[in-house]
């Protein structure tokens, strides 16, 4: 499932989220799924099997292509950047703290854009709700196997012929990859409990971009060798 383009050092990856919020601190322009919550019930009405296959359907669907679209557009903006965040409230503190250190133009062009990702990932949600009530209420390891599909888009290639140097950067690669799925899996979890779609995407958007730098890593791994 490893396979990149790009290389590994010591990054450190901490995707460690603080707490299980549920604040829901701002509903300005969160119009969908419970403005900018969601509620998941308390056991799962699939079974694995299910929970797997809903998740590759998703993957199939324009409310995730969009989604994802924003994420990207989101994200970018961001500019590597690892936000704590749990809910808009904290977000909007982060960007009035932070505004120069990314590639948005103003707190306005931010809040639009977060607006337009948050919403779009209530759609989603509301269009999936089972599915994510079983990320929300599965134990760890049968979520890390939905979430299968996610991580095989988020693989490096690696050269077909390799030496000593090159084994050492692929290994360090694989195990940094293999820390940033559980961390995804477990924080996705933490952001489904907590309902608000501000943490989940700061879950999705620290996921991206902590790929972005392992892939990186890589190539300059790779590169020195």
């Amino acid at each position: 499932m490893k396979q990149f383009t790009l290389p590994t050092l010591l990054c450190v990856l901490t995707l460690s989220f603080f707490s299980c919020s549920t604040d829901n601190n701002d509903t300005t322009t969160e119009t969908t799924a419970n403005t900018s919550n969601f509620q998941l019930k308390k056991s799962n009405k699939i079974d694995l099997a299910t929970a797997k296959q809903f998740y590759v359907d998703m993957m199939a669907t324009q409310e995730y292509t969009d989604y994802k679209s924003a994420l990207a557009t989101f994200t970018g903006k961001l500019l590597l950047n690892e936000v704590r965040a749990t809910n808009k409230a904290e977000w909007m503190s982060w960007i009035n703290n932070n505004l120069n250190k990314t590639g948005f133009s103003s707190i306005a062009e931010f809040e639009t854009i977060y607006d337009d990702t948050t919403n779009k990932l209530s759609k989603m949600i509301s269009a999936n709700i089972d599915l994510y009530d079983f990320i929300g209420n599965a134990d760890l390891i049968q979520v890390g196997e939905v979430l299968e599909p996610e991580f095989a888009n988020h693989t490096v290639d690696y050269p077909s012929n390799t030496d000593t140097c090159l084994d050492n950067c692929i290994d360090t690669t694989d195990a940094q990859l293999d820390e940033l799925e559980t961390q995804y899996t477990q924080n996705l979890q933490l952001a489904a409990l907590s309902g608000d779609f501000g943490y989940t995407v700061a879950v999705e958007a620290n996921y991206e971009n902590a790929y972005i730098e392992i892939a990186l890593d890589f190539n300059a791994c790779a590169g020195a060798c």
